[in-house]
């Protein structure tokens, strides 16, 4: 069972991702994002901003792209990162 910061985090990563790719949502719940394309080289540089934003620090340098497949990965960096900042 998820904690309401790991819900309210995988909710922004979602709503961004269908923002900017119209993608639906259950698909990007389900989906490996590289593999799909539905994080390309377009707007990968957008979403690394946008997971600086969440994580109100640069972390692009401690990122990669194995946790960028998948929404729950993401969302477990961004919520780790996001105590360590708090700590």
């Amino acid at each position: 069972m998820q904690n309401q910061t790991s819900m309210d985090t995988e909710s922004r990563i979602i709503e961004w991702i269908v923002e900017n790719k119209g993608v639906a949502p259950e698909v990007i719940k389900n989906s490996d994002l590289i593999e799909s394309r539905i994080l390309d080289s377009m707007q990968f540089l957008d979403f690394i901003m946008f997971i600086n934003e969440i994580v109100e620090s640069d972390v692009s340098s401690q990122i990669s792209v194995e946790t960028l497949r998948r929404v729950d990965s993401i969302t477990e960096f961004v919520n780790r990162r996001v105590s360590k900042e708090i700590a």
